[in-house]
């Protein structure tokens, strides 16, 4: 599973969001992108979210998808739930299968039945260690590791792959192509389009060339059959930067007491102490603390509702039995 960040916006320097999330199962692949570009100052969205899953097969992965909303299923039965909010992707969910339990890793930790924070720093190489930084870079997707990477056009564990047994449907960019329809080589397609923020376009069907068996076009339905460039993911040149730094102190008339009340108010508000207190063990603390950190940065609640909406996730994963 692997997230991809960028800028939250100019109004918010040195602040990261999610826009985009790839998850590999076996030989499928799920992708959702909302950006265009990746910076360290700026966002910079698509006109239209791209939204594709590689080799329709439901063994792979079961892809539900309500409104802004997605969850999805591998075989082993990890859930991963995520959510769409002013373009960027809010909250992602993860639950572990038993076979994930000590063999999973990553900027989530690595899942325990004892729920040892002490191996959460996991180190890509290296095993725990306690610097958050050097852990977080260990996980880090560079240019170099090809072999990786899953935002681009066609990875590399696809080229590999028998042409006959691979289809791709992906929602297009491109509104002037109105005459769509959805394409989809398996008998059911396991996901549907609704819309993020704005309406999406049909999906479109993505062929690979005859003349070159590892390249992938992307072709409209209609009877022309024109082909439709493939926006790649570019980075800025401020991408490796770190010398960006977030407001130091409060503004726009916010305290940290002040901060702390609305933050405290709004989280416990959301869902009553006594409604999971003696089922789930919830940070709230750290819930609020996270909060209070976003107002000292974004200097207003824009990322409150995230917070919020980060532990309600969190305490319902919980409390409900994993899908069968």
């Amino acid at each position: 599973i692997h997230a991809l960040f960028t800028s939250c916006g100019s109004r918010f320097p040195g602040t990261s969001c999610i826009c985009g999330i790839a998850i590999r199962s076996k030989e499928s692949l799920f992708v959702l992108r909302t950006c265009e570009q990746i910076s360290r100052t700026e966002k910079y969205f698509l006109q239209q979210p791209v939204v594709s899953l590689t080799y329709c097969d439901k063994t792979d992965m079961v892809i539900e998808n309500t409104n802004n909303n997605y969850k999805i299923i591998l075989p082993i039965a990890t859930e991963i739930q995520f959510s769409i909010a002013r373009r960027f992707i809010s909250v992602i969910s993860i639950k572990p299968a038993v076979k994930d339990i000590n063999t999973a890793k990553g900027l989530c930790g690595v899942p325990s039945t004892s729920k040892d924070p002490s191996d959460d720093f996991t180190h890509r190489d290296y095993g725990p260690i306690n610097d958050g930084q050097i852990f977080a870079d260990s996980w880090r997707i560079s240019s170099e590791m090809v072999d990786e990477q899953l935002f681009n056009e066609e990875p590399e564990f696809l080229k590999t792959d028998n042409d006959a047994n691979n289809s791709i449907v992906i929602v297009d960019n491109n509104q002037n192509n109105l005459d769509l329809a959805t394409y989809c080589s398996c008998d059911h397609p396991y996901w549907s389009t609704d819309s993020l923020d704005d309406p999406l376009p049909q999906p479109q069907r993505r062929k690979r060339s005859a003349n070159f068996p590892h390249k992938i076009s992307k072709r409209s339905l209609n009877n022309n059959d024109d082909v439709v460039d493939f926006k790649p993911l570019i980075y800025s040149d401020d991408v490796n930067e770190t010398e960006i730094e977030s407001p130091a102190t409060f503004r726009n008339g916010w305290t940290s007491d002040g901060a702390y009340t609305i933050c405290f108010n709004n989280i416990n508000d959301a869902l009553q102490n006594d409604m999971y207190k003696d089922y789930v063990d919830v940070p709230v603390d750290k819930f609020i603390e996270a909060c209070v950190k976003d107002i000292e940065v974004a200097g207003d609640t824009t990322f409150l509702t995230d917070t919020v909406n980060a532990m309600v996730t969190s305490i319902l994963t919980e409390l409900f039995p994993r899908s069968s």
